[in-house]
């Protein structure tokens, strides 16, 4: 399992990894979206020299198994937290006069096909994919789900929602193999709050 997990966790933390700007409770406030989430206790945040880490090597994974150069400079990572290795949500924002509120739906499409196309080129993997609209107070996203089937012996669900909010590109993603995390992501999600 290891083999096939360690892509798979890198191939998701080049999305997710910083540093929570030493705030003291789970509460965390983004300005740049006006965005309120409370973080559930099982999920700690990811520590700097991980972050560093994982943002190098799921770059370098995404790299390999799409054969093409990644551009992480316009994004900001804005939240990433991990009950563990395998089970972990994190957000980014990504500012781009490329992508703009007219076209950010076919540049979306086109991300949300890397990263499926990312996956299924892992070995002995079965996927099980499916598209969805989910709104988080007032704010709609846009949502990927994506099951993973390892080996037949572990399932794995991989979740990326978007949408063009204020001036970014903007994207949440979790990752979990415990059915109690997921639970605790999807609920975490659906009580944030946007500044009206």
């Amino acid at each position: 399992m290891c083999n096939i997990m360690r892509p798979l966790t890198f191939l998701l933390s080049i999305l997710f990894s910083q540093v929570l700007n030493g705030q003291a409770d789970s509460t965390f406030h983004f300005k740049q979206v006006g965005w309120t989430i409370k973080v559930p206790p099982d999920l700690k945040p990811v520590d700097s020299a991980t972050s560093a880490e994982n943002i190098k090597a799921g770059k370098e994974t995404v790299e390999g198994l799409m054969n093409q150069k990644v551009n992480m400079t316009k994004s900001t990572i804005l939240i990433s937290a991990a009950k563990d290795k395998f089970n972990y949500f994190g957000s980014t924002l990504t500012k781009s006069e490329a992508v703009t509120e007219n076209n950010w739906l076919s540049a979306d499409s086109l991300t949300k096909t890397i990263f499926y196309q990312a996956f299924s080129k892992l070995p002995n993997i079965k996927i099980d994919s499916s598209s969805t609209g989910q709104t988080i107070d007032g704010v709609t996203f846009q949502k990927l789900l994506i099951n993973l089937n390892i080996n037949d012996k572990f399932i794995v669900h991989a979740n990326m929602m978007t949408t063009y909010y204020k001036g970014f590109y903007f994207g949440i993603t979790s990752f979990y193999m415990d059915e109690k995390v997921g639970l605790e992501i999807e609920k975490m999600l659906r009580e944030s709050r946007f500044d009206k």
